[in-house]
């Protein structure tokens, strides 16, 4: 069984992590390893041209000890493409290097937010102390003793490396097949029923004039939301209204499955407080991503709607 680790959101939601272990990990760099050898040897045999380039014109000068000076720059550039390709990787790459993403492992702050560049930079330069006296002997004992597996570089930045959780979601799968076998006819009614709220939401704006909300219908009617969006809306009080906001503005900074699992805990909420069978029907079968997407479209135009109003 993986170690769990349970991160509680400022919305007072618990997502938990299935924590990797050092099997997983070891893996990982290994295919990472792999990559940065192919990367050295390129380096190697550049180096080598390089080398006997400056030699041919360094030796007019009377510089001596060019071996010296030709390996002091060649271990340089290992050491910094080595770190660079954690520090990118993992930085640039939502915490994921190829060999983590190959093993479905992705770093992450201790809070379950998206790892920083800094911290990828403190947690990889301290990886060379890891690695002492070899084989990561030191970052192994660590994880060992740590309750989250984090070697020296993980607690001096404070991340974690987690796995990927496959969903399995059959419920899903039947959805998906539901919405192929649908016909053409379903999908117009239902585009339809779009251009009859878009065109429901531009008349309850431009009756408060088209120079004071040109721009809102025009944002609205762009990309309107569904009429059962808008009955859950009216439905919610302002403490559901407030998460679904809150989810909206924070949700880029979240990684792609506390993102989902995140969604998924609001929706299900949501869903638990509506009184309709009908509107809490559509929320449990609606993505849950889309369907925030949706109820914070609905809010917009109520909102647009209401401040308006003559």
């Amino acid at each position: 069984m993986p170690n769990t680790y349970t991160v509680t959101t400022p919305e007072q939601v618990q997502i938990d992590y299935d924590i990797a272990g050092i099997g997983s990990r070891a893996v990982a760099l290994l295919i990472d390893v792999a990559i940065i050898a192919v990367g050295d040897a390129v380096l190697g045999i550049g180096g080598l041209a390089v080398a006997n380039r400056l030699s041919l014109l360094l030796r007019a000068t009377g510089v001596q000890n060019l071996n010296a000076y030709v390996i002091g720059l060649y271990v340089l550039a290992i050491f910094g493409w080595t770190t660079l390709y954690f520090v990118l990787f993992e930085g640039l790459g939502n915490g994921r290097t190829p060999g983590k993403r190959w093993m479905r492992l992705r770093v992450v702050s201790a809070r379950g937010e998206r790892v920083s560049m800094f911290a990828s930079i403190v947690r990889n330069l301290v990886r060379f102390v890891d690695f002492l006296p070899s084989g990561y002997l030191i970052g192994m004992i660590c994880m060992l003793l740590t309750k989250r597996d984090q070697r020296l570089g993980d607690l001096a930045a404070g991340t974690i490396v987690v796995m990927e959780r496959r969903t399995l979601d059959p419920a899903g799968k039947r959805r998906k097949a539901r919405k192929a076998r649908e016909s053409r006819k379903a999908r117009k009614l239902r585009e339809a029923a779009d251009a009859i709220t878009a065109g429901a939401a531009a008349g309850a704006l431009g009756a408060a004039g088209a120079s004071t909300v040109g721009s809102a219908t025009a944002d609205s009617a762009a990309d309107p939301p569904s009429p059962e969006a808008l009955r859950i809306i009216q439905l919610c009080d302002a403490d559901a209204r407030r998460l679904i906001a809150s989810y909206t503005l924070r949700q880029e900074h979240f990684t792609d499955d506390r993102r989902r699992q995140l969604a998924q805990q609001i929706r299900d909420k949501i869903a638990e407080g509506l009184t309709g069978d009908a509107a809490r029907e559509f929320a449990l079968q609606t993505e849950p991503a889309a369907l925030l997407a949706q109820l914070h479209r609905a809010i917009e135009t109520l909102d647009n709607a209401s401040n308006n109003r003559p």
